[in-house]
């Protein structure tokens, strides 16, 4: 009796969990789809977005690129994941931070595909970019400019080569651009030319000594 009663709570707590997660991979998409239509000037939206890979140590990280149609438009984003080691510095004590796309950047990305207005000739701002797949895929919908940021050169570099094979004539122009921004740094944030129409993020943050100097930004 024992026996059954444990396999019984366990059959319980695993069709909790999933109901959990279905409700969890709905509820971003209506959120933001109910709040872009009305959306004004200073206005935000924010999802959540599970993390849909269960060892991320394996399989698409690994890749030295990946691809993606979002929109109905093709797009290949090099990655770094395995070119990092444990003795990397990084600012946020997270080495994999800028290394490989995560899944939040592919629902905003398709996010924005649906929602061309928020784009559309407006100079839009990405933070923490990492490998910049959001605003390679913004750079497609015609925005006066759009700047991916981070705070690491070798990651704002493979951001750089992801904008000139994707969008190779809006980097020549200069409407694409990954440029450095150091959370706090009120040098960086002058050097950008704000202000900006659209301010977009994904999987931004990760550490609470972080959100200070990111809000101060």
């Amino acid at each position: 009796e024992r026996s059954d009663g444990r396999k019984l709570r366990c059959e319980i707590i695993s069709l909790v969990a999933r109901v959990l997660i279905l409700l969890c991979l709905a509820w971003p998409i209506r959120s933001l789809g109910d709040c872009a239509p009305g959306m004004k000037d200073g206005s935000t939206c924010t999802a959540v977005v599970p993390f849909t890979n269960a060892n991320p140590w394996v399989d698409s990280f690994k890749l030295k690129s990946r691809s993606f149609v979002i929109g109905g438009k093709s797009f290949v984003i090099s990655q770094a994941w395995e070119e990092r080691t444990d003795e990397d510095p990084e600012p946020t004590g997270m080495k994999w931070t800028g290394a490989a796309v995560w899944d939040a950047a592919v629902v905003l990305s398709d996010f924005l595909c649906t929602r061309k207005a928020l784009i559309e000739n407006k100079r839009v701002l990405e933070v923490g970019s990492g490998l910049a797949l959001v605003s390679v895929v913004a750079a497609t919908l015609n925005p006066k400019v759009i700047i991916a940021t981070d705070y690491d050169e070798h990651v704002l570099g493979l951001a750089r080569k992801n904008f000139e094979h994707n969008v190779p004539a809006l980097a020549r122009q200069e409407r694409a651009q990954a440029r450095q921004l150091s959370w706090g740094s009120e040098e960086d944030a002058a050097s950008l030319e704000p202000p900006f129409d659209v301010i977009v993020g994904s999987d931004v943050v990760y550490r609470e000594e972080m959100f200070k100097p990111l809000l101060k930004t």
